[in-house]
């Protein structure tokens, strides 16, 4: 007998809250309007939309491989050509024969 009063009461409890979330969606129901709902998944899919379009352009390689490749080839031979003309340095003349003199004593 105990058990069924306390079962009678849980289920008390559970039909409330019941009650209460049926109230809670009908006020909500009325405060949303199914179009303004519709309008704003429809916003949601277009601006996902749009961000996916900028990530896979951002990501986009700006140059063909080809002309990469031709561009750094190019500046391997400027670089290779920078070395061959570039005139040799000049070295002042030393005089071939020995000091005169006594050079000055350090402490």
């Amino acid at each position: 007998m105990v058990d069924d009063i306390e079962q009678a009461q849980v289920d008390a409890k559970v039909i409330d809250a019941l009650k209460d979330g049926n109230e809670a969606q009908k006020q909500m129901q009325r405060f949303f309007d199914l179009d303004q709902i519709e309008q704003l998944m429809e916003d949601s899919a277009d601006s996902i939309a749009y961000q996916q379009e900028v990530s896979e352009l951002i990501g986009t390689p700006i140059m063909d491989r080809g002309i990469e490749e031709e561009a750094e080839k190019e500046l391997e031979e400027m670089l290779s050509g920078m070395d061959e003309e570039e005139p040799p340095i000049k070295l002042s003349d030393v005089p071939q024969e020995p000091l005169s003199g006594k050079l000055p004593s350090v402490p």
